[in-house]
């Protein structure tokens, strides 16, 4: 059955981030805990740049993508949020303290990255979790696809995503399919990460995409 991709609302937020921990569950971002995950998704709902989508099949929340056309000044104001930021998961950090200097490197990298990214054309598709159940079912191209639709209509030539470049060969083919290409590496030496770019514009001249999806 095919999903309904629609427009998420601030209802859909707890399953949201339900469906990012279960999907991720030792992502940096998991480990800061369930606030905090609330706080960054209702921020990407709130901006007029971000996007965040949900896939809805048999009458539930299968999935989500979220991201931004200008992901520069989500990362902005991430940081103009950080009295909420850090309330949010100051809880996370009683528990596991060694979360701490983690949080400060990547605090910092958010900078970089802000200013990095207010320069970009490009939109980024930062998150993309299905539910464990109902993988193999194209949820996951149904989002990506739609993600993509409305960059392009919004302005934006390329999206882009960011994973990790070792040991994700699953990952990287099924972006590979949905017409991405690796552009650059970014991130440090111990933890690369490949950047991948789709070219919106070609790709919106050209027939539609059919995939076969993995997740």
């Amino acid at each position: 059955m095919t999903a309904v991709v629609r427009a998420a609302t601030s209802s859909d937020m707890a399953t949201i981030v339900a469906l990012h921990a279960q999907a991720f569950p030792t992502n940096f971002m998991s480990l800061l805990g369930e606030r905090f995950l609330r706080c960054y998704y209702e921020l990407t709902l709130s901006t007029t740049d971000g996007i965040l989508l949900v896939a809805v099949a048999e009458g539930e929340t299968v999935g989500f993508a979220a991201g931004s056309t200008r992901p520069g000044q989500l990362y902005a104001g991430i940081r103009r949020q950080q009295g909420a930021m850090f309330l949010a998961i100051l809880p996370a950090l009683v528990r596991r303290p060694t979360l701490c200097l983690r949080l400060l490197q990547r605090y910092f990298q958010a900078g970089q990255r802000a200013s990095v990214k207010l320069r970009s054309c490009g939109a980024e598709l930062a998150s993309l979790a299905v539910s464990p159940k109902f993988r193999g079912r194209d949820h996951g191209t149904s989002l990506v696809l739609r993600f993509g639709d409305l960059a392009h209509g919004r302005g934006r030539n390329q999206m882009y995503v960011l994973t990790p470049r070792d040991d994700n060969r699953l990952v990287i083919t099924f972006y590979e399919r949905l017409q991405f290409t690796a552009d650059s590496e970014v991130g440090p030496p111990s933890r690369p990460m490949l950047r991948l770019v789709c070219d919106l514009a070609r790709r919106a001249d050209e027939p539609a995409v059919r995939a076969v999806d993995h997740d």
